[in-house]
Order: structure tokens, then sequence, then C-alpha cells
């Protein structure tokens, strides 16, 4: 299953994917103009460790001053 989390600072778009699949949290930053700047991927040895990694970098995120402006 997939969830999905964006999160949004003036010129920037934070991506936040969580795969249960294949435990692994994929975290893409993108500029305003939808362009890839760069990509991160964090792997869980559990569904429960990436759910953490998942919602640890969402926390990141707000306490960076982005805004959540989706979750899927």
């Amino acid at each position: 299953m997939l969830y999905n989390t964006s999160c949004a600072k003036r010129n920037n778009i934070i991506k936040i994917t969580l795969n249960t699949k294949n435990k692994r949290v994929t975290k893409s930053l993108y500029d305003k103009q939808h362009q890839l700047i760069y990509q991160q991927f964090y792997f869980g040895g559990s569904i429960a460790q990436a759910g953490e990694l998942y919602l640890s970098n969402i926390q990141k995120c707000v306490s960076q001053g982005y805004t959540v402006t989706k979750v899927v």
C-alpha cells in the first residue's frame, strides 16, 4: 500500500511516500516547476519501522516551516 504526503514552503515542495510492500520511504524535493532536485530513500526492517521513518520525515518538514498540503 502507498501513502503519500506533500509539504510546501515558498518555492519548494517535498513529497514523502511510504511503500509498505517494500518497507521503503522516499523523500523527494522539487522546485516550483516540479523539477526534481534530490531524492532520498530510507529502508525499514519492518512495516512498523518504515511507518516510523515516514512519520519522522513529516515531522521534520513541519519543524522546518513546511506546511502539509496533501495527505493520501
